[in-house]
């Protein structure tokens, strides 16, 4: 299942918006757990025009954001093992995994993982490898979103579209299937004949 992200900022310096987020996040939850979802999907609201020092303070937002997220999802994840679900955090404008590799990391909890959205390392990675970006988080990967694009915004389209910038026979799903514990893996799009043509093509 994946979770509330509009608008939702865990990491917010605003008590009352972290209060709403945490309110949001708490109901999906519960939804999770009525629908019997094993995994909840969320966001971290990393803003990347922040972090950058040429536009603003990079090193204290970088360090104040992880303090408040590590705050944020230490209980988050503990509400999520009293309802036996696994909560993977998704890299959206993250520029490198260990923006969030270093909040896993620290709260260090089996109820808190790593979502790779594939589309968006292709997006908006700072030109990191994928193979560097799967290892550094290889041991909290425990979800993937996958679908292709054009390389100028995210799509969510087949895995085979023409033009699209992603080779997921050649490049991804070896690294995939190379991991010694195998995340789940979505087809992340918006139509019925994307995924039908999707699974045709994984199934070549």
């Amino acid at each position: 299942l994946h979770g509330a992200f509009l608008d939702m900022a865990p990491g917010s310096i605003d008590r009352r918006v972290v209060e709403a987020t945490r309110d949001r996040f708490l109901l999906d939850l519960d939804i999770g757990a009525e629908l019997g979802a094993r995994t909840i999907v969320f966001h971290t609201l990393f803003l990347p025009q922040v972090y950058r020092p040429v536009v603003g303070d990079g090193p204290s937002y970088r360090l104040s954001w992880t303090e408040k997220q590590v705050e944020f999802w230490g209980p988050m994840a503990e509400e999520a093992a009293q309802r036996d679900l696994l909560i993977a955090l998704e890299n959206m404008w993250e520029p490198e995994p260990q923006i969030i590799g270093d909040v896993l990391d620290q709260v260090d909890s089996p109820n808190l993982g790593s979502c790779l959205d594939v589309g968006h390392f292709y997006l908006f990675s700072d030109f990191l490898p994928l193979s560097r970006w799967i290892d550094q988080i290889s041991h909290r990967l425990i979800h993937c979103h996958m679908n292709n694009h054009r390389g100028s915004y995210d799509e969510h389209l087949p895995l085979d579209i023409p033009g699209g910038v992603i080779d997921y026979q050649g490049d991804v799903l070896p690294l995939l299937r190379a991991l010694p514990n195998q995340p789940s893996l979505v087809l992340e799009m918006d139509e019925l004949e994307y995924l039908e043509r999707s699974l045709r093509y994984l199934g070549q």
